[in-house]
């Protein structure tokens, strides 16, 4: 049975792998959320899926072309020594969700 379940496991550092673990409904819904992003005219694509222990989470998609963002962007690692640069220094996806927030 299909429950929209979806994990998303970011790297620990640097050239080390990251996993999307998901049941079919929750890959076709994260699928679904990239191809909004990527839309003419769209930059955000978002989608509701379930971890395992049944809590709920939003997934939100951006599509970012700005060098600026980019420059300047959280790195994904997980393990806080490899952050860079400063975390007062850098943007991260929440600064996205501020910027493309509907309403």
């Amino acid at each position: 049975m299909n429950v929209n379940r979806l994990h998303i496991y970011g790297q620990t550092y640097n050239h080390d792998h990251a996993f999307i673990v998901g049941d079919t409904t929750a890959l076709i819904a994260l699928r679904d959320a990239i191809d909004a992003a990527l839309e003419t005219g769209s930059t955000v694509g978002e989608t509701t899926v379930f971890a395992a222990d049944g809590e709920g989470y939003d997934i939100k998609v951006y599509r970012e072309e700005e060098d600026k963002y980019w420059d300047k962007s959280l790195l994904p690692y997980t393990d806080e020594t490899l952050y860079s640069p400063p975390l007062e220094d850098v943007i991260g996806p929440w600064d996205l969700f501020k910027k493309y927030k509907k309403g």
